[in-house]
């Protein structure tokens, strides 16, 4: 990566199939997307600010690339991404331990492997 490219900022969340992964430029231009089983890449140019944008994310696991779909939006691109086996949820979303600061969780996608549709009853 050359030094004027930026990392954007990046949230997720997931579900027992599927991870949602949502990268933050607004308006990209041509944008450059490769999904792999065990990665997703990301180059774009922001109609802003004209910067380049760029993340390249080694996946804990392995998904499906023929079954994850994904929108570019004005304000940001979103991964629907096919988990390869169902199983338990992810403890996280990189192989790589390490905390990235421009990786976030989406609280407002996320929902517990315990949470069910249902009320309990007390």
């Amino acid at each position: 990566m050359s030094s004027d490219t930026l990392t954007p900022s990046v949230s997720w969340a997931q579900r027992p199939k599927i991870v949602f992964v949502t990268i933050n430029v607004s308006d990209v231009q041509n944008p450059d997307i490769k999904v792999e089983k065990n990665s997703l890449y990301f180059k774009g140019t922001a109609a802003a600010d004209k910067k380049v944008y760029e993340v390249n994310m080694k996946l804990l696991k392995e998904i499906d690339p023929d079954q994850t779909k994904y929108q570019v939006r004005p304000r940001c691109i979103e991964f629907a991404l096919e988990k390869a086996e169902d199983g338990p949820y992810w403890e996280r979303l990189l192989e790589d331990k390490t905390k990235q600061h421009w990786l976030k969780v989406d609280f407002s996608k996320w929902k517990d492997e315990d949470d069910s549709d249902e009320e309990a009853g007390g």
